[in-house]
């Protein structure tokens, strides 16, 4: 497919949305939830918590990966796009992920551990930040609101809680990275046996 999109579970689709996502032609328009602006008059958007995630670091980890000198102030009447909710070229989604790649393993697990939050759902909401910050220093994107809403109903009929935001810790504030790897090497091994039993049998 020349084009993909990501989006959360609990978005209120439309046939004007569908229509809309089946229109893009272009490998620089993205369609995304936008809010705003993510920096305006020296002041990051609200939503963006600048006091409570290392967002000057992100910038950093973006220009090293890029090889750019971007600061915040570069972000500047950029649209905010929250919400890990975007429809974009696959070229586009292929430059996020492989950036996003590298700046988890940078981040983790230092940024799960105090001063900041130690809950499970923090690296993926500063990871929706780093998402939010890519794209506004991707200049020669063209990012349109992409028309989709969240619904309560939805959390209620799936009937899922968002403990992980709560006071359950993650794995960094109770393990090594040395001790998770291992654990997670066993689980994938528990599996590919599982796997080849079946096969066998």
């Amino acid at each position: 497919h020349e084009f993909n999109g990501i989006t959360q579970y609990d978005m209120i689709w439309s046939d004007e949305v569908i229509d809309r996502l089946k229109s893009l032609r272009k490998s620089n328009h993205v369609f995304a939830k936008t809010k705003g602006i993510i920096f305006s008059n020296g002041e990051w958007h609200d939503l963006m918590f600048p006091q409570e995630f290392p967002l000057d670091y992100v910038i950093e980890s973006y220009n090293r990966h890029f090889n750019t000198k971007y600061t915040k102030e570069d972000l500047a009447n950029r649209p905010l796009t929250l919400w890990q909710t975007y429809f974009m070229h696959c070229s586009v989604f292929e430059s996020l992920a492989g950036w996003l790649s590298v700046l988890v393993k940078e981040v983790y697990p230092w940024a799960n551990q105090p001063p900041y939050k130690t809950n499970w759902g923090f690296i993926g909401a500063l990871t929706e930040r780093a998402e939010s910050i890519f794209f506004a220093l991707q200049k020669d994107l063209d990012i349109s609101e992409i028309g989709l809403h969240h619904s309560g109903e939805i959390l209620e009929a799936l009937k899922i809680s968002k403990e992980h935001y709560g006071s359950r810790m993650s794995p960094a504030n109770k393990y090594s990275v040395k001790e998770i790897k291992a654990y997670s090497t066993k689980r994938i091994m528990r599996k590919l046996r599982a796997i080849k039993k079946r096969i066998k049998s």
